[in-house]
């Protein structure tokens, strides 16, 4: 039997070799618990596109903060992509600490199940959730395969030019790039996928 978890990250770049996980949202695909984490960097390295979206949703940024322009991820101009990584070094969560949790809590959720990670796309976030794991767990992580959200559309419709957008699922999320609601909406598209699976069979 297998057990699905949508997971999103959002990055301080897209080399897994130089950047970090800014924060991690993953929810079982019938949405009944939750994980999310913003954690404080492993390195400061960053690039300016992927902080600017990556910053949109974190909770830590008070709205006193948004309102400084350097703290501010709109602000394609005074937006200072270091002065995030500062605030969280200074109140995230330690990396180490909170894979350990997101690994208890797959296997708890997945009692012996093999664990399927849902993400868009799997070419970006997996290669950083396998560093994190292996450097923190010693091992590439809890799930047993990983599953392309877009891919699986395209494969059960054979529509090889598809996406998930063309569902038309309503998107009801307050914020893009919070890691934890984009989980959320990836699990209601994923869960649409595998109806489409089962009529077409």
């Amino acid at each position: 039997m297998n057990k699905y978890f949508s997971v999103d990250l959002e990055l301080a770049g897209n080399n897994s070799d130089m950047h970090s996980i800014i924060s991690l949202g993953a929810c079982t695909l019938n949405g009944d618990s939750e994980f999310y984490r913003e954690m404080k960097p492993i390195s400061f390295e960053y690039q300016r596109r992927s902080m600017m979206a990556a910053s949109m949703g974190l909770k830590c940024l008070t709205e006193k903060m948004k309102r400084n322009p350097h703290y501010d991820p709109t602000n394609v101009r005074e937006f200072r992509p270091e002065f995030i990584l500062k605030l969280l070094y200074k109140c995230g969560s330690d990396p180490k600490q909170a894979i350990i949790d997101f690994d208890n809590w797959v296997k708890e959720q997945a009692r012996g199940e093999n664990a399927i990670m849902i993400a868009k796309p799997i070419g970006v976030d997996v290669p950083f959730m396998e560093k994190y794991c292996i450097k923190f767990l010693g091992y590439k992580g809890p799930f047993g395969e990983y599953e392309d959200l877009d891919n699986a559309y395209r494969r059960i419709t054979q529509n090889h030019g598809g996406s998930v957008k063309h569902l038309g699922l309503m998107d009801v999320r307050q914020c893009d790039h919070n890691s934890l609601e984009d989980a959320l909406f990836q699990a209601k598209q994923f869960t649409e996928v595998m109806k489409l699976k089962e009529a077409l069979t």
